[in-house]
This record gives C-alpha cells, sequence and structure tokens, in this order.
C-alpha cells in the first residue's frame, strides 16, 4: 500500500535465468474501488555467464620455411556474454633467458601483443577472429611458442596457460632438388626358366622432393626390328608402361617401391632387356639411358 504516492519494490523469488517474463502493475486511486492497469511490462531475465572464453591460433602453422615476418590470427569462442580482448604472447624457446616479442624487436621482458578482435556474426554463437596487427619477426631459425589469452565481457578471463599452445619451429627453405631420382628393376632376375608371364617391379629412390613417376620399357633384343610390350602385345612401336609407384615410408629417405599392374609375356625363349625411367616431383628425370639395364635370358 503507498498510498496516494510512492515507490516500491517487488522481488520474483522464482524466475530462472534465461527466461522472460511479463509483469503488469495494478494500482488503486483513493476511494476508487477498482484497480487501474499500468501497460505490462516485459523483462528478460539474463543468464550468469561464468564460463571462460576459448582462444586459439590459426596462423602461422606449427613449421614455417623459409624465416620470414609473419602475422599471427586465431579465432576465439564464448558461450554467453562475447569475447571482449584477445592477448598474444609469442617468446623464443631457444634463447637463455627466453625472449619475447614486444611488437617491434624483442626483449628479455615478457610482453603480450594486443589482438584486434571482431565479431564473425550478429550472434554470440558466430564466434569471433582476432589478429596482431604488428607482425613478428621469425627471421631467425630456431623454436617458437605462441600463448594467448582472452576476456569475455562478463569478466571471465582463460589465461595463457589453459587456451591451447603453438609450439613452432622455423628453419631455412630446403635445398634445391636438381639431382635426378634412381630407379632399378628387382623382378625378374637376369635369367628365367621356364618361360612365363611375369610382373616387373622395383626400386626408386630420390634425394629432395621423392619420386612422382616410373615409366618402364621392356623390349625383345633379338628380333629385327626390335619389338615393344605394350601392355597386351608385342609391337614394333617403342611402347612404355606406366608403373605403380609409392613409397615406403614419411620420409623420402625411406625410398619407393613400383611395379607395372600388366604383366610381361616372357613365354617364348630369347633374349629381352628391361629399362626404366623416373621423374620426381621437382621435375628432375632419370632416363631409360641412366638408370640400371637388366638383360633377361628366358630358355
Amino acid at each position: 500500500d503507498l498510498g496516494s504516492a510512492g515507490t516500491g519494490t517487488y522481488e520474483d523469488t522464482s524466475a530462472v535465468p534465461g527466461e522472460a517474463y511479463s509483469y503488469e502493475v495494478r494500482y488503486r486511486p483513493g476511494g476508487v474501488v477498482t484497480d487501474v492497469a499500468c501497460s505490462p511490462e516485459t523483462i528478460a531475465i539474463p543468464l550468469s555467464d561464468t564460463q571462460i572464453p576459448t582462444a586459439q591460433v590459426q596462423s602461422p602453422v606449427s613449421d614455417l620455411s623459409p624465416p620470414a615476418f609473419v602475422t599471427v590470427e586465431g579465432s576465439a569462442s564464448d558461450d554467453i556474454s562475447g569475447v571482449a580482448r584477445v592477448l598474444v604472447r609469442v617468446e623464443r624457446r631457444d634463447t637463455i633467458p627466453r625472449q619475447y616479442w614486444n611488437g617491434s624487436a624483442w626483449v628479455a621482458a615478457v610482453s603480450n601483443l594486443e589482438a584486434t578482435v571482431s565479431s564473425n556474426g550478429p550472434r554470440v554463437s558466430d564466434g569471433y577472429s582476432w589478429f596482431v596487427s604488428d607482425q613478428v619477426d621469425l627471421t631467425n631459425e630456431g623454436s617458437y611458442r605462441i600463448r594467448v589469452w582472452a576476456r569475455d565481457t562478463a569478466g571471465n578471463i582463460s589465461t595463457f596457460g589453459t587456451n591451447p599452445i603453438v609450439d613452432l619451429d622455423v628453419v631455412s627453405a630446403p635445398e634445391p632438388d636438381v639431382q635426378g631420382p634412381v630407379a632399378q628393376v628387382q623382378s625378374p632376375v637376369s635369367d628365367l626358366s621356364p618361360p612365363a608371364f611375369v610382373t616387373v617391379e622395383g626400386s626408386a629412390s630420390d634425394d629432395i622432393s621423392g619420386v612422382a613417376r616410373v615409366l618402364v620399357r621392356v623390349e625383345r633384343r633379338d628380333t629385327i626390328p626390335r619389338q615393344y610390350w605394350n601392355g597386351s602385345a608385342w609391337v614394333a612401336a617403342v611402347s612404355n608402361l606406366e608403373a605403380t609407384v609409392s613409397s615406403n615410408g614419411p620420409r623420402v629417405s625411406d625410398g619407393y617401391s613400383w611395379f607395372v599392374s600388366d604383366q610381361v609375356d616372357l613365354t617364348n625363349e630369347g633374349s629381352y632387356r628391361i629399362r626404366v625411367w623416373a621423374r620426381d616431383t621437382a621435375g628432375n628425370i632419370s632416363t631409360f639411358g641412366t638408370n640400371p639395364v637388366l638383360d633377361v635370358d628366358v630358355f
């Protein structure tokens, strides 16, 4: 009862965060029996944001070659209130004491870089993008680490230790690949008895870029003119067979294996020659004349 004029408060202890409620105020002027209603007011009860935001680096990647100045950028997300601020810390892990990039130089004092944060859409759930305007000097080979800190508008903070960390190895560009690959036949052996259809297979190697393609040429040496196996018949036209090439492991140094899927008809006695051609991914070629030649006598 406020009398003729006054103010008052009402507490709705049943209100649930995240829900909206409509409230209507009624009053009874003095001497009037009928209540007078004011326009109802809808009030949304905000959710309580207690979760920390998350932020991560999306560029640069974990390894960098050649050394360069780079822009550090990434993404961030929050559940309710939205990401308000992102800080980035870039450090050299291979110096004693560690050094930190302050935006213009490497220094011994711990330094954080302010990131520019932008929303990816009108809703908090659309996420956020961020970047550091000052590029980071990664022109020296070495080991680096990038950490990220974030705060949402409710004041919750994810620290440099809670967000994902990027460890970065910076190395010089590899030497250019100017050497041709090497390929050789491992089967069949130099003499074959009895005559039969055979699968031609072998190995290959390269120094830097890796073996990309192998061609095989099988010819009869005891016919005039010479004949060549085209995958299904002996013909007078020079023919090359495409080999299937596979790596022996994740590194170029693990080497390569290859085989020709169409078997070769060595059912007639005679003298045959198998030559191999190879190309690496850099475009260097070893020709039918430079790779080892296999002569096969069938009897």
